[in-house]
């Protein structure tokens, strides 16, 4: 285990390593930040019990969720909230 990878944990076993990632702070925008909240208030008002947030996307589509999110989030664009 001398060979330890940036980041990685060492298990008890003494063989494997667990990893964290890490977010430098100043990387994730308030706007950004923002923007997940939004989401996932909308996730929580629309999605059905149990259902996973890809088969929600799925089902009431991509735009859909894009514009009903970005009208309470004008400041956000579309293409800015998909690139990070």
């Amino acid at each position: 285990m001398e060979n330890r990878p940036g980041g990685a944990i060492p298990q008890r076993d003494g063989t494997s390593y667990a990893i964290m990632p890490r977010t430098p702070a100043g990387i994730v925008s308030p706007e950004a930040l923002d923007l997940v909240r939004r989401l996932l208030e909308y996730y929580r008002e629309n999605a059905r019990k149990w259902e996973r947030t890809a088969r929600f996307v799925e089902r009431v589509g991509f735009d859909a969720v894009g514009k009903d999110i970005l009208t309470f989030a004008p400041y956000i664009s579309l293409d800015s909230a998909r690139s990070g």
